[in-house]
């Protein structure tokens, strides 16, 4: 089974071999001290994740791709949150990554 996630926020390593990541994320430096926002955005934590609900299916592929963050199609409970979110990390925006011509 091949596994595709789309998130605003992931600690791109270039060590994890076992996901593709998307080169949109930055890259961090092999020794860089991470912070605990970057800790759990790291694609081990996502695989780690997935294997924990997966069970006994067979992951053979795991991508990890940009997604989309359009406020207003939100609830207003997540539009707050994700408000917030996206006020104190400067590097989750508005916008749909999946679709270069739309950015």
């Amino acid at each position: 089974m091949a596994v595709f996630f789309t998130c605003m926020s992931l600690t791109r390593m270039k060590a994890d071999s076992r996901v593709f990541q998307d080169p949109q994320f930055d890259l961090v430096e092999p020794n860089a001290t991470l912070t605990k926002w970057q800790l759990t955005h790291t694609p081990t934590f996502y695989v780690d994740q997935l294997n924990q609900i997966a069970g006994s299916i067979n992951i053979e592929s795991v991508a990890i791709f940009k997604g989309k963050l359009t406020l207003s199609q939100l609830n207003f409970t997540h539009r707050v949150i994700m408000s917030l979110i996206c006020l104190f990390r400067s590097d989750i925006n508005q916008g749909n990554f999946l679709d270069k011509k739309n950015q």
